[in-house]
């Protein structure tokens, strides 16, 4: 397989896109991002669709929780969605930032490389229209990115998602819905400027092609030139992504998805616990410091995406449904970073370095089909749902490693090169495959919900060594997952359910003896209550759950146990335990006032694993996390058209270390924002509107969680961007 050069711009599509923002910008006259809502009551969610926009904070359908378009009130399981007009008002540029007010999902990470969450205390898989994003791990992953510009909605499933999604951590799934083709006209126009001189420009347009209205379209994409909070830092994005729909009929409809990423970026260090964390008698280490090298350090992606959404319905009782996308992403990375986690050296400021590089080139293909079935047995309805799914990825990785010299934390000297030749690695193809067949009840009985699926999946793993071309690893799994649950709807609008579920995620390797690593497994036990009032459009939920994974990998507690690499080897004797309570609300009302707020208590204990962690919490996870936002816009008077919010978040103390004797200080961060509708200056400026974010208000230094006793990140500081949007 042969590497694409990674330093020539993408040119072609850079133009296509420069030339469709010169166009836009001569169009005129926008509509307003959120206008006035009507009174809905639990009736009116016929008015939403479960991928199409929603007006204000509260969705009312979701497709994740259930892969049928279920209104969320009879959803027996905990979803959070976030809209578009939520991302827009709260100035979200990225799916951290999106989800930063939802409860139990935490971003300890911030890494302009990736968007990495965490869900009630579990690594989270990320999902595309309902097609897994595959992570791969390691210094120049080729992660699936997902611009959040492209998005109608973010939703969140909390609690194990095998049997419709397949192998997954305990903790949930984040699905990222994509802006789809509508038949009335869309057309806006963004610019934004911000902090480490950000300039960003972005358009969305679409609408019918014909005038019978069985072909649609959407276009949607950016440009951005930016600078992170950390010196020499690059975040920047080419991004374009066409939509067509097209109906030959009411019953039929085909939508093809596809984008196009590239990403000049930068390799983000790790720097020592002490000088952030921990006080050094030398002093504090900047916040902006980069301990690598800005002008040899790289980071680059490029990713194509093609894809599409079919549906058939063959009459009332059954409807035919197949999501398919393939992916192609190349990533090159080359970097002077720190060694050993930015292990400090006795002088208190000195820190070894090393280089490396890495190409990676990943093609994943993913395609998801079911049936669905509605047909009523004597007094019960049923939703059923037979499905086949298959996930084919293969990466292909080279990569290499230098030595180079150490750095001075506090008056670091940048220019210099790798001091030894490049050693390379042994190049590997690594290929995946997970076919699954699921099947999905969900029946109702008068005002009763009943949940019933199962699923059972393969997953096969082969590793080969790309220079003898010999299979150097080989894994065959499999697993039968089920989820059952029960709810009750009340006609006031209040929902009790009761829900258990099972995950199932394999794992490579094998321990000091050769053997191989068994998958995870997960169960859930959660009850729970949602509430939709008639009076207004609100949702407010709370959960209360129990989850376990189990056979998790520990290092090894025997010493002479030494595995490849001389590095200590893993046992497969862990089991995780968290446990906790959930509360969300949303609300949007006719007078103007959104609100979402959270409160997460998530309590983490290792049950079996090596000590010290041993009957001790895992690190890094806040057992007190809490959020509120709230905005207005003035619909009267002198002020008519002024838009003002503000939001807290607040993450409560987490251990540091696996013994749990020392622990990360709590932290409260303030986010605001401020809005116009120019047209209430001149009419002529109808459809322009001026905001204002600012992310972080008041600066705090803190710490997300991603730390140790040798090295820690500073979480972003004050982060400020002015959007002038146009859209007609």
């Amino acid at each position: 397989m042969s590497y694409r050069s990674f330093n020539a711009r993408p040119t072609a599509v850079s133009a296509a896109v420069a030339a469709a923002l010169f166009c836009i910008a001569n169009a005129a006259s926008a509509q307003e991002a959120a206008g006035t809502l009507p009174e809905v009551s639990v009736t009116a969610t016929t008015d939403q669709t479960a991928t199409g926009p929603v007006s204000g904070f509260v969705a009312k359908k979701t497709l994740t929780g259930s892969k049928t378009e279920t209104p969320l009130l009879e959803t027996p399981q905990s979803v959070s969605v976030v809209t578009r007009d939520e991302m827009n008002t709260r100035g979200a540029q990225n799916l951290t930032e999106a989800l930063a007010y939802t409860p139990g999902v935490g971003a300890p990470y911030p890494d302009p490389n990736g968007d990495w969450q965490y869900i009630r205390g579990f690594f989270a898989s990320q999902y595309l229209d309902g097609l897994r994003v595959v992570y791969s791990g390691g210094g120049g992953a080729v992660t699936m990115r997902t611009e959040t510009w492209g998005l109608e909605r973010v939703e969140v499933l909390r609690g194990p998602a095998s049997v419709l999604y397949g192998t997954n951590a305990p903790g949930g799934i984040a699905n990222s819905v994509s802006k789809r083709p509508t038949a009335e006209p869309i057309r806006e126009l963004q610019v934004q400027y911000g902090s480490f001189d950000r300039k960003q420009a972005a358009f969305d347009i679409g609408g019918a092609i014909d005038e019978d209205g069985k072909l649609s379209y959407r276009l949607n994409g950016l440009i951005r030139e930016a600078g992170t909070s950390v010196d020499g830092v690059k975040n920047n994005r080419r991004y374009f992504a066409p939509a067509i729909t097209w109906r030959p009929s009411a019953d039929t409809s085909f939508t093809l998805l596809a984008h196009y990423l590239s990403e000049d970026l930068s390799p983000r260090n790790f720097i020592p616990s002490k000088g952030t964390l921990f006080v050094n008698p030398l002093g504090q280490i900047a916040r902006d410091r980069n301990l690598g090298e800005p002008d040899y350090n790289i980071y680059t992606r490029e990713q194509h995406a093609v894809g599409y959404a079919f549906e058939h319905r063959f009459n009332d009782a059954l409807t035919l449904r197949q999501n398919f996308r393939f992916t192609d992403v190349n990533a090159y990375s080359r970097a002077i970073s720190p060694t050993s986690f930015a292990n400090l050296q006795a002088d208190n400021r000195t820190v070894l370095r090393s280089a490396s590089q890495a190409w990676r080139q990943s093609q994943t293909t993913n395609v998801d089909t079911h049936l669905e079935a509605k047909f009523d047995t004597g007094p019960v309805k049923h939703t059923s749902l037979v499905g086949f799914d298959y996930s084919q990825y293969e990466e292909d990785t080279r990569s290499a490693s230098a030595t180079a010299r150490s750095i001075d934390i506090f008056n670091p000297v940048y220019g210099t090169l790798p001091t030894s030749a490049y050693t390379f690695a042994v190049p590997t193809l690594q290929k995946q495959e997970r076919p699954g067949v699921y099947l999905q009840d969900q029946a109702a009985l008068g005002n009763w919900r009943f949940t019933l699926a199962g699923r059972y999946e393969q997953a096969r793993t082969s590793t080969r060594n790309q220079s003898t071309l010999a299979t150097t690893a080989k894994l065959e799994d499999s697993a039968f997952t089920k989820r059952l649950a029960a709810l009750y709807l009340f006609d006031n609008g209040v929902a009790p359910y009761v829900s258990y579920s099972e995950s199932f995620e394999p794992l490579s390797g094998t321990d000091f003896f050769g053997k191989p690593f068994i998958p995870t497994k997960g169960v859930l036990y959660e009850t729970g209550v949602r509430y939709q009032p008639k009076a207004y459009n609100a949702l407010f939920s709370a959960a209360v759950y129990q989850q376990k994974q189990k056979n998790n990998t520990m290092t090894d507690p025997d010493p002479t146990h030494v595995c490849a690499g001389s590095t200590t080897c893993s046992v497969q004797t862990g089991e995780l335990r968290t446990q906790g309570i959930e509360l969300e609300a949303k609300l949007t009302l006719e007078s103007g006032v959104n609100l979402t707020a959270a409160y997460a208590y998530t309590a983490g204990k290792y049950l079996k694993a090596s000590a010290p962690a041993q009957d001790k919490a895992p690190t890094s996870l806040a057992p007190h996390t809490a959020s509120v936002w709230a905005d207005y816009e003035v619909k009267n008077g002198p002020l008519n058209g002024l838009g003002f919010g503000a939001g807290a978040r607040y993450t409560g103390k987490m251990w540091l270390d696996a013994g749990n004797t020392q622990k990360i200080a709590s932290f409260t961060l303030v986010d605001a924002m401020l809005r116009y509708d120019l047209a209430k200056l001149d009419p002529k400026l109808k459809g322009a509107r001026l905001a204002f974010n600012i992310q972080n208000l008041f600066d705090k230094v803190y710490y997300p969680g991603i730390c140790s006793t040798t090295y820690c990140l500073y979480g972003e500081g004050r982060t400020a961007t002015a959007t002038l949007s146009y859209g007609w």
